[in-house]
């Protein structure tokens, strides 16, 4: 009867319960945490990529007409030179000078493309003149980022390594 007894006592000891229980939840609560920072650092993140190629396209909407070569309507063209150079380290660094820190870490050249198309504006209702009156074909510049996106906590909080942060802008070229 002892033995009983002394099982009946263990059995209602609630000693340690809160011990016991911190236990089981504290490896939950810790993963709950560091995916809601990773989350948090990811949105950030992609907001700084959308930000810099906002600024990049409007940068090199800005540069002159005739820099683009519009004679005729044509398809995305990969623009090439000192101006790619400028709007891809724009996009970069949010300004044209590298020795500034990069707006994410890890960002290449080659995740920064950088292409024109021109349009073919004769068919569009011009009003009465206008920056494109003398003009047949309208260039628009198209900047795409694709970095990878530099994690907080690494694959503890469950995101990839692999994971790109993908921002696309463009915008018709008003030059200088």
């Amino acid at each position: 009867m002892t033995g009983l007894s002394a099982l009946m006592r263990l059995a209602r000891d609630e000693g340690g319960s809160a011990a016991a229980e911190m236990v089981l939840i504290l490896p939950v609560a810790t993963f709950m945490l560091l995916v809601t920072l990773e989350a948090g650092h990811f949105m950030v993140k992609e907001h700084e990529v959308m930000k810099s190629v906002r600024d990049a396209a409007r940068w090199g909407a800005r540069q002159p007409m005739a820099s683009f070569g519009c004679t005729a309507a044509a398809g995305e063209t990969a623009l090439t030179g000192a101006m790619r150079d400028n709007v891809a380290t724009l996009a970069r660094y949010g300004q044209l000078d590298t020795d500034a820190p990069l707006r994410v870490a890890g960002w290449t050249d080659a995740q920064v493309s950088v292409s024109y198309s021109c349009l073919d504006i004769t068919t569009v209702a011009t009003g009465n003149g206008g920056l494109y009156s003398a003009q047949k074909f309208a260039p628009r510049i198209t900047v795409v980022a694709t970095p990878n996106y530099p994690t907080l906590f690494g694959s503890a909080a469950g995101f990839l390594g692999t994971l790109k942060l993908f921002a696309k802008q463009q915008a018709v070229v008003a030059g200088t």
